[in-house]
């Protein structure tokens, strides 16, 4: 559980000190200010690696409208359909971080780390690519 919850914070961007010095012992929990952590909620321009630079303004809307979807649905409670949303998006963009990030999130909710684990093992693998 806690190598999902470091690999958790590097795929998000967050520094992999904490998850360090865990691993050391120490149970120091990483400082995220509050306005951190609602714009890493609300940010909903995908960057270059999630979407193809070549990518149309439709295909860019496209995005954006099913990440919105599958945070909302986050937010209500309404685990399974954002599963499916964030897959959707996975299908269509297999490099968005932004997708990874919040179907492992989805995942950890549910305290279902077996799933959530390979989910961020797949983000690094293809992000790295």
């Amino acid at each position: 559980m806690l190598r999902t919850l470091c690999l958790g914070f590097v795929l998000w961007g967050f520094s992999a000190a904490p998850c360090r010095a865990a691993e050391r012992g120490s149970a120091r929990s990483p400082r995220i200010s509050a306005a951190d952590s609602q714009a890493s909620l609300t940010s909903t321009t995908p960057s270059p690696a999630q979407v193809p630079a070549s990518a149309t303004p439709a295909e860019h809307a496209t995005a954006n409208a099913l990440l919105d979807e599958a945070k909302k649905l986050y937010r209500s409670g309404d685990f399974e359909q954002a599963i499916q949303e964030y897959q959707q998006v996975l299908r269509e963009w297999p490099s968005s971080a932004e997708a990874y990030a919040g179907l492992t999130r989805v995942y950890l909710k549910k305290k279902d780390a077996e799933r959530a684990d390979p989910t961020v093992t797949d983000g690094r693998f293809h992000l790295r690519s």
